[in-house]
């Protein structure tokens, strides 16, 4: 076995590997007798199929086979002795054959050239080198305190379908169709949803509900029909539409209404306290909003401490720039990529190499600061992943549940790969929020929601 490598600058260069006859006799041999005794062939009694019928027959896969085996192990070994950093993986240079031509009567010597890039070495800033940082406060007002009360109570509370008059906290659901003008459009999107009537933010057609009943049809906006929603939000849940094909929709439209469902507010009692923290200690109005203002002030203080994470590795990546092999990295893009054909290199590229630059940061980083993601830790990450699922029935939740939900999530390489890239981040993050230099400023909730908004529309901006 021979290998040889030729630097051409900047970290760019080419490892030639020749595989000797040598290297791979004994082998082929071998995995061709063992074909040949296993071998069911017609004509001939299984495992006595002459060992010429089978080189003849699969000769060349079995020596292809062979050649590529010792040969991905040898490359693999070199990297290693050599301790090279590489951009992912050697590819084939591009005056590599498409096919080896081999002849399985005739071993012969084989090379193969591979190219390369070296990750470059980064001098990262210390973490306190990076300025001061931000962190807020924010102030939970007891407006949201008893509306977080008021939602509980209905939430935990009877519904029940009613033929009366709507009134404002009733659940309606109205099957609707797009119009045009004053008329239903003619093939028009058609969507069923439930609306809550206190949720509607277009006063005009929260009168219009208020007083109807089952069977009754009004028109409104969809955009506008309910509090606090998106576009987006619209699309998926009114429309029932991804939100690309919703552009194509029409805003106004035409409801009937077909059911109504009175929600009967729950008792303010203890139980209702213990209910709805899922503790058994909280008996009490005072103590449930104590208990709500912990878990929502645990919330945002959650929210500001991933808003600086985010900050600390947007200002990483954007203090240590670093210039890649633009031509290979197009080229390994294509070789490394499922379904490359689809991909606009040009396009795309900018986005790969930022994503490259930060798994350069990340790494150099969780090595200085020795930060490694356990079994326990990817556990626990699945564990909070299928919680979420649940929202604020959580609580209630079987164990037994959970438990076996957990194993086939992890199972799925997909969700592993977000659960162990999020953990990555999540633990080196943690690391490097204790180090940088920070300053607390206090804020309303709404003023914090600004915060958050201008920094999401920063992001956007900077791709």
């Amino acid at each position: 076995m021979k290998i040889d490598r030729k630097d051409i600058g900047n970290g760019i260069g080419t490892i030639t590997v020749t595989v000797e006859t040598a290297d791979i006799k004994d082998k082929y041999n071998s995995s061709i007798k063992d074909y040949s005794s296993k071998a069911s062939i017609k004509g001939f009694r299984k495992g006595k199929t002459p060992v010429n019928f089978i080189k003849k027959m699969h000769g060349h896969s079995i020596l292809a086979d062979t050649i590529n085996n010792v040969m991905q192990a040898e490359l693999s070994n070199y990297i290693k002795s050599e301790e090279l950093d590489l951009i992912g993986q050697p590819i084939p240079s591009e005056t590599e054959k498409d096919q080896m031509s081999l002849d399985p009567f005739k071993l012969e010597d084989v090379t193969f050239n591979f190219d390369f890039a070296q990750a470059p070495k980064l001098k990262l800033k210390s973490a306190e080198d990076l300025g001061i940082y931000t962190t807020y406060d924010v102030q939970v007002p007891d407006a949201m305190i008893k509306e977080e009360i008021a939602n509980g109570l209905k939430r935990l509370g009877s519904q029940d379908e009613t033929e009366e008059a709507i009134i404002e906290n009733d659940l309606v659901t109205v099957k609707s169709v797009e119009l045009d003008g004053k008329n239903v459009k003619e093939e028009g999107h058609e969507t069923e949803f439930s609306v809550l009537i206190s949720m509607i933010k277009d006063e005009k057609a929260k009168k219009a509900f208020i007083g109807s009943k089952k069977g009754d049809s009004l028109d409104f906006n969809i955009y506008k029909l309910e509090n606090g929603t998106t576009d987006d939000y619209v699309a998926k849940y009114l429309l029932k539409l991804d939100p690309e094909n919703a552009a194509s929709v029409g805003e106004m439209f035409r409801g009937e209404v077909i059911k109504v469902m009175r929600v009967t507010e729950a008792e303010k009692n203890a139980e209702f306290f213990k209910n709805f923290t899922g503790d058994e200690s909280v008996d009490t109005e005072a103590k449930a909003k104590d208990a709500i203002r912990t878990n929502v002030k645990k919330h945002y203080n959650k929210e500001s401490e991933n808003l600086l994470k985010g900050k600390i590795a947007s200002d990483l990546i954007e203090q240590h720039p670093v210039e890649f092999p633009e031509v290979f990295m197009k080229r390994w893009i294509r070789v490394a990529t499922e379904n490359a054909e689809t991909l606009n290199i040009d396009q795309e590229y900018d986005a790969y190499a930022k994503q490259l630059q930060w798994t350069l940061i990340k790494s150099q980083l969780m090595e200085q600061h020795k930060v490694e993601v356990t079994e326990d830790d990817i556990k626990a990450a699945a564990r909070e992943r299928v919680l979420s699922y649940f929202g604020a029935g959580a609580a209630g939740v079987d164990e037994a549940m959970i438990e076996g939900i957990i194993p086939r999530l992890l199972n799925d390489q997909q969700q592993l790969t977000q659960i162990h890239t999020g953990v990555e981040f999540d633990k080196l993050m943690s690391a490097l929020v204790k180090e940088v230099k920070t300053d607390v400023k206090s804020l309303n909730t709404d003023e914090f929601k600004g915060v958050v908004d201008a920094y999401n529309e920063e992001m956007k901006a900077k791709g």
